[in-house]
């Protein structure tokens, strides 16, 4: 599970980080995120949860892989309109996070 946590890491190839926890406290400090502040506290209550979402998808993804020729018609289907759906709500979580940034980048002094 160590893998599918640094998977998604901006220090993916040199952290030494093992747990969802650690990476997520390393991944404030590379970016200059205040921890204790309200952004930083709510920023590592979402990343933390990337980390475990990634590992998570990460053990469906491979149990799916093993079981798929096992399930039977009925069962297949079960399975893909369950993950289609889980990815429908991760598009609309993407939607929620992407509006405000595009704010906050078109009015920093990058735009």
């Amino acid at each position: 599970m160590t893998n599918a946590l640094k998977q998604i890491s901006p220090l993916r190839n040199s952290t030494t980080a093992k747990t969802a926890k650690q990476l997520t406290e390393e991944q404030l400090r590379h970016f200059g995120i205040d921890p204790a502040s309200e952004y930083g506290v709510t920023l590592s209550r979402l990343t933390r949860s990337l980390y475990t979402l990634n590992a998570v998808t990460d053990d469906l993804a491979r149990l799916t892989m093993e079981t798929l020729q096992e399930l039977d018609r009925s069962d297949r289907i079960a399975y893909f309109n369950a993950k289609r759906f889980a990815s429908f709500q991760l598009a609309k979580i993407l939607d929620t996070l992407q509006n405000p940034m595009r704010a906050s980048y078109q009015s920093s002094d990058a735009a």
